[in-house]
């Protein structure tokens, strides 16, 4: 795999889709919230986790950076209109490692009207982002106001997964990350609540999914 100085690559990135910021800013606040350190725009409020126009960082421990783990996060999404969630994991780049991000959210900008949505509506996006590849698909699911969870999933094989509320809306194959590294929790465009978090030690293949996407018609699917 091609390597470039990772300056010049969250550059490039930068340039091509303007939604990850790569580090917590450098002013940034510190707190504890679900057994874990998080620094960035961050502030506790009534148990959970608030994001303001930035980034939560978590930088979990070298022993459990491997294949075979996931982590999860449910926020509040208010809808059309109102801040939008994400999250995403760096891998930094070692001598032994490539630079890599696996992203997931809402998008910057809605999807145009179309035969099925008479207008704009905002759809997730999954993006992989590695030294040779920038991939970033639409997953065809719309926002809708609520309680939602999204997880990215890293399998044994080096499969990512991207889950959202009970389904998995994309599968990169051969994505080039080999362990969950640097995990972000972002709000753009202002604050968002995030409720939950947490780290899974053993991440299964997940089975089959059923009416994964269109519009949220979400399958049911088990999270173990």
């Amino acid at each position: 795999m091609i390597r470039i100085a990772k300056r010049a690559l969250v550059a490039a990135v930068a340039a091509v889709i303007p939604l990850v910021a790569f580090a917590p800013p450098a002013t940034a606040d510190e707190v504890t919230w679900k057994g874990v350190t998080w620094n960035g725009s961050v502030r506790l409020e009534g148990g959970n986790l608030v994001v303001d126009s930035g980034t939560a960082h978590y930088e979990p421990p070298v022993a459990s950076r491997r294949l075979g783990t996931a982590f999860q996060a449910t926020y509040i999404d208010h809808g059309s209109g109102h801040p939008k969630p994400s999250v995403y994991v760096v891998e930094k780049e070692t001598t032994e490692t490539p630079f890599a991000v696996a992203w997931f959210g809402v998008a910057t900008n809605p999807r145009p009207v179309d035969a099925t949505h008479p207008e704009p509506w905002d759809d997730y996006i999954a993006q992989r982002y590695t030294a040779t590849i920038n991939e970033i698909p639409y997953v065809d699911v719309g926002r809708k106001p609520g309680i939602h969870t999204m997880r990215i999933g890293l399998r044994d094989d080096g499969k990512v997964d991207y889950w959202l509320d009970g389904c998995v809306t994309k599968t990169f194959d051969d994505f080039g990350l080999s362990y969950l590294g640097d995990i972000y929790l972002e709000a753009r465009h202002g604050s968002v609540t995030f409720t939950d978090f947490t780290m899974i030690p053993s991440y299964r293949t997940p089975t089959e999914a059923k009416n994964c996407g269109a519009d949220n018609a979400w399958g049911s699917l088990g999270l173990s």
